[in-house]
């Protein structure tokens, strides 16, 4: 949901890229947990949280004795109920723009990445348009010219437009 919400918002503004390492210029590092802290710290604390709860619900006292603990069950099950209640929230919220959500799918990033086909540039060398240093840039995603009237949507450093209902773009 983090991903998703992180990639509907280049089609609203201008953001460098996120890279697994070594960032240069408008280009961001990856997160140390795979989540932005506002969401992994909370997450990982009501987790440790709730597996001390769990564990100090049920016990043995001896070998043949089990034990419980009325407090830490309820404690356990209001804390997991509320995690399940946050995940809905943040789950049903609607994300930025109008971007179609490609999640980590790597086809459909490299689709966005690829606005057009230079047979001039070597092969390697075809994202972002074709234009020099754009990944080291802010970009932003929308609809730029291809082939006359249809458009191709893809991140440019360049100027992009909105899409519109009724155009037609690959």
């Amino acid at each position: 949901m983090a991903l998703a919400a992180e990639w509907s918002k280049y089609g609203i503004s201008r953001k460098g890229l996120r890279l697994s390492w070594d960032p240069k210029s408008a280009q961001h590092s990856s997160y140390f947990l795979s989540l932005p802290y506002r969401y992994a710290v909370p997450l990982m604390a009501s987790s440790d949280i709730l597996h001390w709860l769990i564990s100090q619900s049920l016990f043995l006292s001896d070998l043949t004795t089990r034990g419980y603990t009325p407090a830490a069950i309820v404690c356990s099950l209001s804390l997991g109920v509320f995690m399940l209640i946050c995940l809905l929230a943040t789950g049903s919220k609607k994300l930025s723009s109008g971007m179609p959500v490609a999640g980590s799918c790597s086809f459909a990033i490299s689709a966005a990445c690829h606005p057009r086909y230079n047979p001039n540039l070597e092969l390697g060398n075809q994202g972002m348009g074709g234009d020099e240093g754009s990944e080291l840039m802010p970009v932003k995603w929308g609809a730029v010219a291809f082939g006359g009237v249809i458009g191709h949507c893809t991140f440019s450093s360049d100027e992009v437009d909105i899409l519109e209902l009724g155009h037609i773009y690959q």
